[in-house]
Order: structure tokens, then C-alpha cells, then sequence
């Protein structure tokens, strides 16, 4: 793989001891910053590294795509580091076999190493080593923690370990920054699906307002025609919490319009009929406006409890036919019940039932059109524009 086609893949190239070429993913672009606060603690780490291994250069470098870069070095004298120095991936430095090792990698003095003695380090006149790989939680590469000397040193093995025990502690910062972003942006989406919830339910509340407006227009001039009338207004206005609770639990990210028309359907013949409705859905995908569900969901729930409550009276084999098709930039919702038909022709916008004045009006707020006519059956095509309103 040549660094072209490793900087496509997000990886870099590391350059062993032993000459081979090995590849590991380095910080994407999806991690967090380092905020100030942290470079503190570590710089006061840096310090604290030095003079634990007695070792007179203590860095941290941060691994890009293509170099290492020096993030932090101990406040001591400057040595042959300086602030914004890069080391190329790849020229085989000690940090780049660090990086693929799970251990601390300890070079006591590189001229005496077959492996290290021609290596660009050692030429620079650092001839010991001891440094560690620090990783991000998903296991890309950070960088190294390490200590350099002019001069051979072989440490025991205790002192080591206090460097495994700074790599944990830098790790852990790590991870804390990464879960500090995630309970950032998870609530960040949380405030966002509140405000989407407080609007939803503000106008499915608008709608049960509109549905009673409706029935203000009747003329109750009976018990009877009052509590018929009291019946339908419960019954619409359980069908919109219904609704509601279908939108509220269903996943609304992933449901589609398809998907939220077959639960209302089902929902809605399971909880209304007493008797079996054969039932028959053709929904193809379309993109619509997710926010306008509701509207669709009410304009089924009218046509088949009205179906439910007049074309299927005293019939043996009822059944709804509910389909959904792409047209060009509209798409077509046709639905059909099976029961007598229409007993007289329903003009759009002059229906006197509540039923049909609701389905009349949420089709022309979403800019559709509405034709009703009988083919062994009552047939309601709509068509809809597919974008948003």
C-alpha cells in the first residue's frame, strides 16, 4: 500500500526496527479536542516523567496521517526538541515501534542494538529509550509518551511499570473525553426530540380543537343527535392519542409512511371491529414530510371506521384495500372498502358529515386532491405532492 492509498483509508505507516512497513488507524477527525485543562495535567505528567526515569528528555507526540506530531515536552532544558516539531512516519524512529507494541518498549543504548544503532535516533545522538503507545478507547492511535537520553540507561523493570502506570492514567483522560462528547451530543439530540415532541403534540392538540369546531356547525336538536354526537367527537378524539402513541413509540427516525399507515391500519381494525375485516396493503416507499404522518393517519382512521360503521353492516366477508404508489413528484393513496358504495355522489368541500369534512380539509392543508366514486365498493383516491409542504 502505497501513502496515497493509506491516506485514503485513514491509516498510517509505521516503519519497524526491523525494517518491515506496518499500518494502524491514527486519530479521525471524530475525536475530541484536547481541552486546556487536560494539557495541564499531562504537561505536569511530562515533568513528573522526567524526573522519575532520570532521563533528561520527556516528550508526548501526537500521531497524524503522515507524522508524529510533538504535542508536549518536559519544561527542562530544550535538548533537540522544539515546540511544532514533526517527525515523519515511516523514518523509523523508536516511537514508531512503540506505537504497534502492547508493552513498554525500553532501547538501554541503541549503539550497542543491531536493530537501533543505524537508526535515524540513534544518528541524532539519542541513544536510549523508553516510551508507550497511547490509544483512544476505540483502540485508533493517539500517540507515545516517551523519555530520550544522549546517554545509555538501563532502567529496572519497577521503573518501567511507572510508565505503563502514566499511559493508564493519560488513557483514562482519553476515554473521559470521548464519553464528555457522547453525553454532549446525546443530550444535544435529547433537546432536540423534546422540542420536536412539545410541537407534535401541540398541533395534534390543534387538531382535536378542529375536529370539535366541526361538529359546532351541526344541528343537535335531540338527546339522541347529542349523544351521537358526544360518541363520535370521544371516538376521534381517542384515535388521535392513538395516533399520537403510534409517532410517540414507533421510532419515528427509521418509520416511514408505509410503515406508520400499516400499524394505523392494523391498530385500528383489531380495536374497532368485532368481526373479522380481511385486510389488504400494497404501500410502496415514498418520501414524504414525516411531520405531516398525523394528517395521514386521521384520514385512514376515518375512512375505515366509517367503513366499519356503515358499508360493513351485516356483511360475511369485509374487506379494505390500502394502496400507496410513486407518480412522478406526487404519490397516489387510493383506499377501498368492499361494502354497497356510496348511496348518492359526495362532492368534495360541500360534505355535511364531520368525517368527510375533515378528510376534505386535511387533504387540501396538505395539497392534495380527492376523488370518491363506487367500483364494487367506495373508492377515495388522493394524491399527494412527496416533499414537504
Amino acid at each position: 500500500m502505497n501513502i496515497q492509498a493509506a491516506r485514503e483509508r485513514g491509516v498510517s505507516r509505521m516503519r519497524l526496527s526491523d525494517g518491515r512497513k506496518v499500518y494502524v488507524r491514527t486519530s479521525s477527525d471524530t475525536k475530541p479536542e484536547i481541552p486546556g485543562f487536560v494539557m495541564d495535567k499531562w504537561q505536569r505528567i511530562i515533568d513528573l516523567l522526567e524526573d522519575v526515569l532520570n532521563m533528561p528528555y520527556a516528550v508526548m507526540l501526537k500521531a497524524g496521517q503522515e507524522n508524529l506530531h510533538l504535542l508536549l515536552k518536559n519544561t527542562g532544558p530544550d535538548g533537540p526538541f522544539n515546540k511544532h516539531d514533526k517527525v515523519p512516519l515511516g523514518a523509523g524512529v523508536y516511537c514508531e515501534t512503540a506505537i504497534i507494541s502492547d508493552k513498554v518498549l525500553h532501547v538501554p543504548d541503541a549503539t550497542r542494538d543491531e536493530a537501533w544503532k543505524n537508526g535515524p535516533n540513534a544518528e541524532a545522538g539519542l541513544v536510549s529509550y523508553v516510551g508507550t503507545c497511547l490509544k483512544w478507547p476505540d483502540g485508533e492511535v493517539f500517540g507515545t509518551l516517551c523519555c530520550l537520553g544522549d546517554e545509555p540507561c538501563l532502567l529496572p523493570e519497577k521503573t518501567l511499570d511507572t510508565m505503563a502506570l502514566f499511559r493508564a492514567i493519560v488513557e483514562t483522560d482519553l476515554e473521559l473525553l470521548v464519553e464528555k462528547r457522547d453525553i454532549k451530543n446525546l443530550s444535544e439530540a435529547n433537546d432536540v426530540t423534546v422540542r420536536e415532541l412539545h410541537h407534535r403534540i401541540k398541533n395534534h392538540l390543534n387538531m382535536i380543537t378542529n375536529i370539535m369546531q366541526l361538529g359546532s356547525f351541526l344541528e343537535l336538536s335531540t338527546v339522541e343527535d347529542f349523544t351521537k354526537f358526544n360518541e363520535d367527537m370521544e371516538h376521534r378524539i381517542r384515535a388521535v392519542a392513538e395516533l399520537h402513541t403510534l409517532l410517540a413509540y414507533g421510532a419515528r427516525e427509521s418509520l416511514s409512511l408505509a410503515d406508520y399507515l400499516g400499524k394505523v391500519v392494523s391498530a385500528l381494525v383489531s380495536t374497532v371491529s368485532e368481526t373479522g375485516i380481511e385486510v389488504n396493503l400494497l404501500l410502496e416507499p415514498v418520501i414524504v414530510d414525516s411531520r405531516q404522518f398525523m394528517n395521514y393517519g386521521i384520514i385512514i382512521n376515518e375512512l375505515i371506521t366509517n367503513s366499519i360503521s356503515h358499508a360493513f353492516q351485516g356483511m360475511d366477508n369485509p374487506r379494505i384495500e390500502l394502496s400507496m404508489r410513486k407518480a412522478d413528484d406526487d404519490f397516489v393513496l387510493r383506499y377501498k372498502n368492499n361494502g354497497p358504495g356510496l348511496p348518492e355522489p359526495v362532492t368534495i368541500g360541500q360534505a355535511k358529515s364531520i368525517g368527510m369534512q375533515l378528510i376534505s380539509n386535511l387533504t387540501e392543508q396538505m395539497r392534495g386532491t380527492l376523488e370518491i366514486d363506487n367500483d364494487s365498493g367506495a373508492r377515495f383516491t388522493f394524491v399527494f405532492p412527496c416533499r414537504p409542504c
